[in-house]
């Protein structure tokens, strides 16, 4: 038998608050952070291929970044044993990453991509904020 009731008011959801902001809300703020400093965040889809970033980040300047977006606080894969950080690890070793996904960040990196994982809207703003600071444009 289905279960009946309303559905949650993510609306409300704010960080910190005990509930799990879900992954379209990271994407919608990296998009607004975007537009904000005069960009755009494209979606990315690739028939055909899995595991692609979600996300094509191009700002004034020729910068671009391929970013993968998380929702916030999910560490499904228990890579690492501390929380993960943008300052102290890799793209590619965020522990909600599967194997694909990890792989194809380190390929587009090794490749001179800039590439990031978002797993929370300030982080989103930050993250544009961190390559509009970059003088050096682009990767």
């Amino acid at each position: 038998m289905a279960k009946t009731g309303t559905k949650p008011n993510y609306r409300r959801v704010r960080p910190g608050d005990g509930v799990r902001v879900l992954e379209v809300r990271v994407e919608k703020a990296l998009q607004d952070a975007a537009k904000a400093a005069g960009g755009r965040a494209w979606k990315w889809s690739s028939p055909g291929q899995r595991g692609v970033p979600d996300r094509i980040v191009t700002l004034p300047g020729g910068r671009t970044a391929l970013v993968e977006v998380k929702r916030e606080g999910l560490r499904s894969r228990g890579r690492l044993a501390e929380p993960w950080h943008p300052d102290h690890y890799e793209p590619w070793d965020h522990p909600a990453l599967s194997t694909l996904q990890a792989d194809n960040l380190l390929a587009l990196a090794k490749l001179g991509q800039r590439v990031a994982v978002v797993d929370d809207r300030d982080q989103a703003w930050e993250f544009v904020a961190q390559m509009m600071a970059d003088p050096g444009g682009g990767a």
